[in-house]
């Protein structure tokens, strides 16, 4: 591969020359510049050999050298006179100190120029990986050298109170609500950047229509919005935000096209709301990576940074059918324990908040000896699945358990639900947290 070997600091002497004066009085730009500097970038090879002095004795003891060291080396190692002048000089320069200002210019500069040289030579990799038709290795290299950042954040500092305050106003008004008031009210106002939100709940009681909701109601709001599927088809997701915008019943949607075009065209939102199929158990996190930066190629999406043009809210749907990032832990509590944590840090990196859900544990099942709740299976039982073939469990453990209301009508059955899951009602739609009570018709569809 071509080496960028002919690439110098683009300052005058007098301004090169400060460089490594910053260096020593600003520990921070030493620890996020000083791996990235190339000693072929420096002018005259009296600075490269000095940089190099100070880069070792760093890398041996944490600190630099004082004057007197330095000398010392020098003489040591045989330098040449011309070295042992231009560190007298340097420290001469270090001894006077330095604006915030002018360090804050010089490590700029010497940042965006360190960046470049990656990108270039990024480039020159590609070529040698075009030869090879390695293209997934390309993508690899030119996103690492684009994304390249030194800067290191170590925390929030109790006592920088000023800081906290205004990073806890930006974190406030990039809130998204919910469509419902009610859930709100308990979520602080909606759903937070860098937070990971859970639907729990039992099969077929509304958790992928609650994601589907939630993604919608977001988008109306202007925010830019992906949903990732594992269970349902991209189409039969469309479908069901269609019967949302529309207020009609789902088997309605499908008679509605013309009605569909129309609402969309008159909404005329600019913002974005992308659904994304993958197959059941094939994907953890890093496919979710890809798919988003593919988005940022194609769409201007940005993964970072949010606001108008970037990634305002991630929905999956959902958290149990997903594959955690490396190798399988073949424990189905732990591996759904590191499928969370990895959506955890999708939304910490991206600063965009996550909803998913997942199965409650009070959810009933089909075994050899009747019903049975998933949280009293045993390992060696046999359930039934969806394709009418008995599986057998082979882990079983408990990871979540929620307040679940009994509900029974009068011919008998009983519905099992949380406080917030909506029925249609005589009333309208209704929940216990909204008001049902004993007397109201639950609406049903005929057999």
């Amino acid at each position: 591969m071509k080496q960028l070997n002919n690439e110098k600091f683009p300052f005058i002497s007098e301004i090169e020359f400060d460089i490594l004066p910053a260096l020593t009085l600003n520990r921070a730009m030493w620890v996020d510049l000083s791996d990235h500097i190339q000693p072929t970038y420096w002018h005259t090879k009296d600075r490269a050999t000095i940089f190099k002095i100070f880069k070792l004795f760093f890398e041996k003891y944490r600190t630099f050298p004082t004057e007197t060291q330095t000398l010392d080396i020098c003489t040591r190692k045989l330098y040449k006179d011309e070295v042992a002048e231009e560190a007298k000089k340097i420290y001469k320069r270090i001894n006077k100190g330095m604006t915030a200002d002018e360090q804050k210019y010089l490590y700029d500069e010497c940042k965006i120029f360190i960046k470049h040289n990656k990108i270039k030579t990024g480039l020159l990799q590609s070529v040698d990986l075009m030869e090879k038709e390695d293209f997934m290795e390309i993508e690899t290299v030119m996103k690492d050298a684009v994304n390249w950042d030194p800067e290191v954040l170590l925390g929030t500092n109790i006592v920088d109170v000023e800081e906290r305050f205004a990073a806890l106003q930006k974190l406030s008004d990039n809130i998204i609500p919910s469509p419902w008031k009610s859930l709100n009210s308990i979520m602080s106002g909606g759903f937070f950047g860098k937070e990971l939100t859970i639907f729990a709940a039992s099969s077929s009681v509304g958790k992928s229509i609650a994601l589907d909701n939630c993604a919608y109601h977001a988008w109306e709001l202007g925010y830019n919005v992906v949903i990732i599927t594992l269970e349902l088809s991209e189409v039969r997701k469309a479908q069901r935000i269609d019967a949302a915008a529309l207020k009609i019943p789902l088997p309605q949607v499908q008679f509605a096209k013309d009605d569909v075009i129309k609402f969309f065209e008159n909404k005329k939102s600019k913002a974005k709301l992308f659904i994304k199929e993958f197959p059941t158990n094939s994907i953890s996190t890093q496919n979710i990576y890809k798919y988003l930066y593919q988005l940022e190629l194609y769409h201007g999406i940005k993964m970072y940074g949010g606001g108008k043009n970037g990634l305002n809210m991630l929905v999956v749907d959902y958290l149990d059918i997903m594959n955690p990032t490396g190798k399988k832990a073949g424990d189905a509590y732990v591996d759904q324990g590191t499928v969370g944590a990895d959506l955890r840090a999708i939304s910490q990196t991206l600063d965009v908040p996550v909803v998913t859900a997942c199965l409650d544990p009070d959810t009933e099942v089909i075994t050899h000896n009747g019903k049975c709740k998933i949280i009293e299976l045993g390992i060696g039982d046999y359930v039934l699945s969806k394709y009418g073939i008995f599986n057998k469990v082979l882990n079983h453990k408990m990871y979540l358990k929620t307040k679940k209301y009994k509900i029974t009508t009068e011919d008998g059955k009983s519905i099992i639900c949380s406080a917030n899951h909506v029925f249609p009602s005589n009333k309208g739609e209704i929940s216990i947290e909204t008001g049902l009570s004993v007397g109201d018709e639950l609406l049903v569809k005929e057999d």
